[in-house]
Order: C-alpha cells, then structure tokens, then sequence
C-alpha cells in the first residue's frame, strides 16, 4: 500500500480559528450534490471543516486548499481518494471508522471535498469538557471519571487493533482525530498512515502524542515502525486522560507529572508502564494490551465470550452499583445519543440491520410486538358449502387460515366478538369456487401429468375471488386485496371433485393466533467479534479461514509475499467455534459477542414492507410506555 496520504492531511483542522469561515452561507456542489454551508467547525494549517446541509441532511465538509500543500494538485488528490478507500474499507470491518460520503476536487479554486458524517466534540475538547465538570481539586489526579476513561480507553484500543489487523500504522493517533458521535468514538482519517516496517520521515508526527522513533528516528538508527507506534500514542492519550497534559520522550514517562500522586487505580498505572517505554522492543503490543486487566473491565461490561464447551459473561452487568465509579443509571440523553440503526439491506420482504446500543430487554421486546402483537388481515371462518376434495374440511380451513393477505389492517377495526354482521370496516369477503373435469384436449401420447389431462387439477390462491361489501368498491382498488402470491397452492381436485367455500377474513394479531402474524421470522443474534491475538499465516492462515463461514476470513498478501489472515466480514460468522477445537488456534484467537450491537431480521409475509413492521412496533412499544406512566400518574380511570 505503501504511504497513503500526505502528512498534512487534517492536522489540527478542529482547533478553532476564524480565518477559514468565509465559505459560510455559500452552496457548493459536491459530486453532483449541493450543500449549503451553515457554519464554521474548525479550521487548521491547509484548510477547514464545516457544517453543511445536503440532501441527505446536515454533514461535515472537509475543504482542503491544496494550494497550501506543497506537491502536484493530481499526486495530492490520489493520495485523499486513496485515504477515502482505505477509510470505507474498515468502515466495514469496525463501527470507530466515520463514514465518508463523498469526495471532490475543484481543479479551478484548488480545494479538494471531503463529506463525512457530523459528529460532537473531539476528544481534545471532551476531556476539557469532562475535566471541568468531573475534577476534584482535592484529589489530585482526578481529572476524568473513571467510568468515562475507561469507556474510552476501550473504544481506542479497538481502533488501534482494527488498524494493525489491517496492517495500518496510523503514527499521528492524538486526541484532535478522535471525535465523538454519541458515546461512540471514531477516528476521522489515518494521517500519515504507512504500511508497517516502513521508514517514515522525521518529525512527521505530534509532539508528545507520537512514539519517541516518530519523532526522533535517528535516535533510533533507522529502524522501521511497526505496530507499537501506535501503542504509545494509546499510552500518552490514556496517561493525558489521567493527568491532564501529554508524557515527556524521557526515562519514567509513565510517572505523574509534577507534584501529582499517582492514579489509584493499579492496572492503569500498569498500562501506562508498559505503553509509554521508549525502547519498541519492549513495550507492550496491542493484542497483549487487549486481554490487560485494565482493558478486559471495561469489556467485560460489553462483550461475553465463547469457549469451546461454553459461553462466559452472557448475563448484563452495567446495573447500577454493579462497577465502582460507573454510573449505570438509565439516562435518555445518553441512551439517545448511543442509539444506531445501520440498515444492510432491505427489499419489500425482508431487511436485515443492526440495532447498536440497546439493551437485550429492548430489542426482545420489538421481537416480540412483531411476531405477537402487530395486527394482520387473515381467514378467520370457512363457510363449506361443498367440499369433495381428499381433504377434510378442518384441515382444508386451516391451509386458508395461514394464506398471508394482502390488506392494510390500519384501515379496519377490530371485530367484536359477538357481532355476527359482515361490515364492510371489519371484515373481507373471498368466494373460492373450483370444480375439476377432464381436458378435452389432453394429449393421447401417454403423457399423465395431471395437468394436462384435467381442469383446474390445482386450486391456486389465483382462484380466490374478493367480494366486496358495501363501499369497499370504491375505498380499495382491486390490486390493494388480495392473496399476497397467487400461486400458493390450496388443494389439489381430480375430476368430480369440487370446492365452493365463502372465506371470511377479520383483523387479528399473533398473540391470538399465528396466521395473524404478519412476519414469518423476526429475529436477532449478537455481532461476534473475532480478535486475531497473533499474526496468522500461509497454510495456518487456510486453515483458520475454513473454520469459519466463507466471507468472514480472508487472505491478504503481505510485502513478503505471505498470506495473512484477517478479519473481514465478522457478521457472518455464525459462531460455530471450530477454530477453539484446534490447539494451533488456542492462543491465537479469541471469539466473543458484542452485547448491545443486535443483527436484527425481519421476513414480512408480504402484506407490508418489513421496514414499515419496525417502524409499527416502535410506536406500540411507546404506546405501551405510555400507558404505563399514565397508570403511575393514576390518569386512568379503571
């Protein structure tokens, strides 16, 4: 991949300056999209970022001024579609990636484009924000809440495992590229990210924030960087997040700064000691640090693992009270913020997307409003007036009962139990009359497929025939009712043999019934997580791939012509556990389940489209809440 963006790319763009902001107010087109800028974030050395409103909704647009940057403008835009590309790809492998939309070059201004989701403070900021309202002056140290260090501590030490896993050393990670979307962290470029074992320049990093080799390779004699690079900059946010300024490149980094006392907390002193060494050789590596007592805390309240005769941590711990200085209480700020759905894919039967930072409780319980209690149009009485065929009446009545209908149910009311009348808002009528007789025309060839020696030796859903009541005839148009397929098949006749049945049809839910239910399955499982502790390779490397579903391992090439496995595509793994049965993986590979991230499944029977089921099942559930309050309050008169 070698170098994959310039060193200047977004160095300090959100420390807040007013010389960039004359753009504001303007509409740009970006890619065919016009965006109107509504206001200055931030500006740095080459360029600005803004809030912009597009057709999607309010962005963040990243405007470069190539004419700063010393280079060609094509050299310098290659390397920003190249940044972009790489950006997208890990999209997909982790959620602390943001999301790029589009990019752009405007060859007659020189500005390159950025457009990328819009998120809240950076880390820099947050921690200022945090400190002032978390920070006791009379103890010293105590510039963060734990809880909240911690939360952090874990996002970026995922970030940092993405990016080696990846084979990305991202060199200039600080505080400034780390922004705030919710709860959630996400970095927002790979600055001057490099391959590992490459020799980069000097000084291209941030003081303090970046490893000692970064910023002084001479003292270094030339060695390449590798991952542990980035493994000091986690140092140095973690020892910033502590103590309030950045370490020093000397012996004892990891020792308060000044007069102060130490954290309390033991494993983070720890982590401190073992990130912030100079010598690379021996600091910690990032899949060590991963499964470090200060790390699995944090996880542990997040993650549960799989074993390979069993399942560990799978009960919610982050209760109340449950971890010293975590504030566990439910909090709709908080809850609203760390709220994601993330649409994979969605037709007019089905939709899979992932529900991130609920609870179990929560997503069990769309689970269940979609299957028992979301209403549906369905067969609820047969009226046989001739039945000739081998099936028995009962059993004839209940294949009709499970035939999904087409019918918006919002548009009908509930049938009153004791109301034997046909009204046209609570009911739908179908006549299915078929009588099977020989083809006149059947070959004579020997051919014995029922299908062409008789008539309608089938009965098909095409055969139901709606009757409208009243003023059904002009409410609905003939296409709006109706059996959802046409040739689901109902019973097969054979000649003198016939079926003349009134089909009465009432709204209903599944929760009385299951033919009222309007989905076929409304599912949910845990995205898995798959941690590769150790570099895989060649025939290792094939063999762990076959241990998984196809698509959730690949071979990447490294510069030494070897085949490493990576993680790809972890949602697809359906956590067989093959790869814990063999002891060459043992110590190399770690599958656990992300505990509020839902891949949730939705098949609708076809009478409405599945995002609109969700959609329905969301304002039950908000029904149901308020209801509840309403009783706490006692505005119900029972």
């Amino acid at each position: 991949m070698g170098r994959i963006s310039s060193k200047f790319f977004y160095n300090d763009f959100l420390s807040f300056r007013d010389r960039d902001s004359h753009l504001v107010g303007r509409v740009i087109e970006i890619e065919h999209r016009k965006y109107k800028f509504q206001r200055h974030i931030g500006s740095g050395g080459f360029g600005a970022v803004y809030a912009a409103e597009g057709p999607d909704g309010v962005v963040a647009v990243k405007v470069i001024d190539l004419n700063r940057i010393s280079g060609a403008h094509e050299v310098l835009v290659n390397s920003y579609l190249t940044e972009v590309r790489h950006l997208n790809r890990l999209r997909k492998k982790s959620r602390h990636i943001i999301n790029i939309y589009g990019f752009d070059f405007d060859a007659d201004t020189g500005r390159a484009y950025i457009v990328m989701e819009l998120g809240g403070d950076n880390l820099t900021k947050f921690i200022a924000r945090m400190r002032a309202l978390h920070r006791n002056p009379g103890q010293p140290g105590s510039y963060l809440d734990p809880a909240i260090r911690h939360n952090i501590w874990r996002q970026l030490v995922s970030i940092v495992q993405t990016l080696t896993s990846n084979d990305i050393v991202h060199m200039d990670l600080k505080p400034d590229n780390l922004i705030f979307f919710g709860d959630t962290l996400k970095i927002i470029d790979l600055g001057i990210s490099k391959k590992p074992e490459m020799i980069g320049e000097p000084g291209v990093g941030t003081l303090q924030f970046s490893a000692p080799e970064i910023m002084n390779p001479v003292d270094y004699h030339g060695q390449p960087y590798g991952p542990k690079a980035d493994v000091w900059s986690l140092g140095a946010i973690l020892y910033y997040m502590t103590y309030g300024e950045p370490p020093d490149y000397i012996p004892g980094a990891a020792n308060p700064p000044g007069r102060q006392k130490p954290s309390r907390d033991f494993n983070l002193v720890d982590v401190l000691r073992r990130t912030l060494v100079e010598d690379p050789h021996a600091r910690i590596d990032i899949f060590s640090l991963l499964h470090h007592p200060y790390t699995t805390l944090s996880r542990n309240r997040n993650d549960f693992y799989l074993e390979v005769n069993r399942k560990s941590l799978t009960t919610s711990t982050n209760f109340p009270g449950n971890y010293s200085g975590y504030d566990d209480r439910l909090n709709l700020d908080e809850f609203r913020q760390n709220l994601q759905v993330q649409i994979t894919s969605l037709n007019d039967t089905t939709t899979e997307f992932d529900l991130i930072g609920i609870d179990a409780a929560i997503a069990n319980a769309f689970r269940r409003i979609l299957i028992a209690e979301l209403p549906s149009m369905a067969i609820e009485k047969v009226h046989v007036t001739e039945n000739s065929s081998v099936l028995p009446d009962d059993v004839l009545a209940h294949r009709l009962g499970l035939i999904p209908l087409r019918a918006d149910p919002t548009l009908f009311i509930d049938k009153v139990a004791a109301d034997t009348k046909e009204r046209e808002d609570d009911t739908l009528i179908f006549k299915l009359k078929v009588a099977c007789k020989k083809n006149p025309k059947a070959p004579t060839d020997g051919d014995d497929d029922p299908k062409k020696l008789y008539i309608n030796s089938n009965v098909y859903t095409q055969h139901m025939e709606w009757i409208p009541i009243g003023s059904q005839i002009t409410k609905f148009k003939p296409e709006d009712i109706g059996p959802v397929f046409p040739d689901i098949l109902i019973v097969k006749l054979r000649p003198g043999q016939e079926v003349d049945l009134k089909l009465v049809c009432h709204k209903g839910i599944g929760r009385d019934h299951a033919k009222f239910s309007p989905v076929c399955t409304g599912s949910y499982r845990l995205m898995p997580e798959i941690i590769l502790k150790k570099p895989i390779y060649d025939e290792d490397a094939e063999h762990l791939q076959k241990c998984f579903t196809p698509g959730v391992i690949e071979l990447e090439q490294d510069n030494d012509g070897h085949r490493r496995a990576v993680v790809s595509k972890p949602r697809l793994d359906m956590c067989s556990r093959e790869a814990l049965r063999y002891p060459a993986f043992k110590d190399s590979v770690e599958l656990n389940k992300i505990r509020d991230h839902f891949i949730f499944s939705i098949e609708s029977v076809g009478a409405l489209r599945p995002d609109q089921l969700f959609i329905d099942s969301i304002k039950l559930l908000m029904a149901k809440c308020d209801r509840l309050l309403q009783e706490i309050d006692g505005n119900i008169n029972n």
